[in-house]
């Protein structure tokens, strides 16, 4: 990444877009369509409310979408439902945060009311003692998730015939949401000022990322993707049934993950500020002022002290 007439880091890997699965059996067995997806918010308020179920002490046992912790955790969910209403984490000159613009406030209500309407984080019963949190959409008993591929293989490996559908993140165009909201993101590597063997870093960095050994052993590996799309493992992932959603969306995906240099900042205060909001500790428009009252000093510090 350049920025201001000097080079920042090498980004070398590309996550996935964010894409929203189904479980197919469970919405047959909640009268819903297994091969019709949401589309939209209101999709997945009509078809949470058709699969949430509660046992007789008021614990939620079935659930159609955990939307406080969508695709694994608060920060995820947070960006993810902002785009998905329309919203915007940075001004299109990436020199203003926006972290209260309306849209992503209309998403955190939105994510609160559903909260509050199941009794909060504490009340879901979905997983089995000693599973794995981050496989939840595996036990059955969740109708909609977010997953990376890496994900949706060991829930695979867990239940080799589990009956799944896939496809972008729904919008919401009451709130000015456009189709594919989905969003990605990437991982960089870096050569720390002052160090010793720069050059067989830099060899390191480009085997890695531009190589066709090196991001193929990325990708095996960590089953994610170089951002090469010239080497042979998009042609690999594109015949793989699990990975051809994914790299087909990256395509046409134009969202991403804050882009500042203190984005590592604004996503664990995105995280705090969802889950605040998930337990009604914190008013939505409340949580996303702190929000960008926070990064924007964060981001003034880091200018002064880098200038």
């Amino acid at each position: 990444m350049s920025w201001k007439g000097g080079i920042w880091h090498l980004g070398f890997g590309v996550s996935s877009a964010t894409l929203l699965l189904w479980n197919k059996d469970l919405f047959k067995e909640s009268g819903l369509d297994p091969e019709k997806g949401p589309k939209t918010i209101d999709d997945i308020d009509q078809y949470d409310a058709a699969i949430t179920k509660l046992d007789a002490q008021g614990r939620v046992v079935k659930i159609g979408i955990v939307r406080w912790t969508y695709l694994y955790t608060y920060g995820n969910a947070a960006v993810s439902w902002g785009y998905a209403f329309g919203g915007q984490w940075t001004d299109e000159n990436y020199t203003q945060v926006t972290a209260d613009h309306p849209a992503n406030i209309a998403a955190f209500e939105w994510v609160a009311q559903h909260a509050k309407r199941v009794g909060g984080p504490d009340k879901l019963a979905i997983i089995p003692p000693g599973f794995p949190v981050g496989q939840r959409f595996a036990t059955g008993n969740v109708g909609m998730d977010g997953l990376v591929p890496l994900g949706l293989r060991q829930v695979l490996e867990y239940k080799k015939d589990f009956n799944y559908g896939i496809g972008p993140l729904p919008h919401n165009p009451k709130t000015g949401g456009k189709p594919n909201p989905s969003w990605g993101g990437g991982f960089v590597i870096v050569i720390p000022k002052g160090a010793k063997n720069v050059d067989t870093a830099w060899e390191f960095m480009r085997w890695v990322g531009a190589e066709e050994e090196g991001a193929g052993r990325w990708y095996e590996i960590n089953t994610a993707f170089t951002g090469r799309r010239d080497l042979p493992w998009v042609k690999r992932a594109k015949e793989n049934p699990i990975y051809r959603p994914y790299v087909e969306l990256l395509d046409i995906t134009t969202n991403t993950r804050p882009m500042l240099p203190v984005s590592n900042f604004y996503f664990s205060q995105l995280h705090q500020a969802m889950e605040h909001v998930a337990y009604g500790r914190k008013e939505p428009k409340e949580a996303l002022l702190e929000v960008k009252n926070k990064v924007t000093a964060e981001w003034e510090r880091f200018k002064k002290e880098s200038a």
